[in-house]
């Protein structure tokens, strides 16, 4: 009689161990698995991105230093708003014309344009700047000057022009007032 019982407990100990003990590490170790396959894919991300990376690290460093500068001018990484009127009064002066009532504008940070374009730790942020003036010249003039902002290397949009005559019509002289905008990083 005991020679029977025993295969029944061995049978049902045997049963209890598979599904207390054997099942849920069966569990873990598929579950282990699947935590293997995204540390996978995290890796293979990561590679990715360090691949990206030197081919970014390796084109920047193929860009010569003047090219790095031209870049510096057209959006620099803060703004001299002194300078940048001087060189805009230089623009002018090129055509023998005078800078009138210039007004400087920093964009608050709603006016900010968000520049995030990847992963980054800290994403530059493209800053505002507000100019608007005014010149009295002939419209020839004035267009030849709007040619030389336009071929300046400072990043420029023209948001607006107004013109009212000045003195008689057949001087055809105009005061033109400009509002532009140009921009820097933070």
């Amino acid at each position: 009689m005991f020679n029977s019982i025993i295969p029944i407990i061995l049978v049902v100990v045997s049963g209890l161990v598979g599904f207390f003990y054997i099942e849920p590490k069966y569990d873990e170790i598929k579950s282990s698995g699947v935590a293997e396959k995204s540390i996978d894919d995290a890796l293979r991300r990561a590679n990715k991105i360090a691949r990206i990376t030197e081919t970014l690290s390796a084109e920047m460093d193929s860009i010569s230093g003047l090219d790095l500068d031209k870049l510096g001018v057209i959006l620099p990484s803060d703004i001299d708003t002194i300078r940048f009127l001087n060189t805009l009064n230089g623009i002018v002066a090129r055509h023998d014309l005078t800078l009138e009532s210039a007004r400087v504008d920093i964009g608050a940070g709603d006016e900010a344009v968000d520049a995030s374009s990847g992963v980054a730790p800290r994403i530059p942020e493209v800053k505002i700047l507000k100019v608007s003036f005014s010149v009295t010249a002939s419209y020839d003039t004035f267009t030849d000057l709007l040619a030389d902002l336009e071929r300046s290397l400072m990043l420029m949009d023209i948001d607006s022009v107004s013109f009212s005559a000045v003195g008689k019509e057949k001087e055809n002289i105009y005061k033109y007032g400009v509002k532009l905008r140009t921009y820097w990083m933070n």
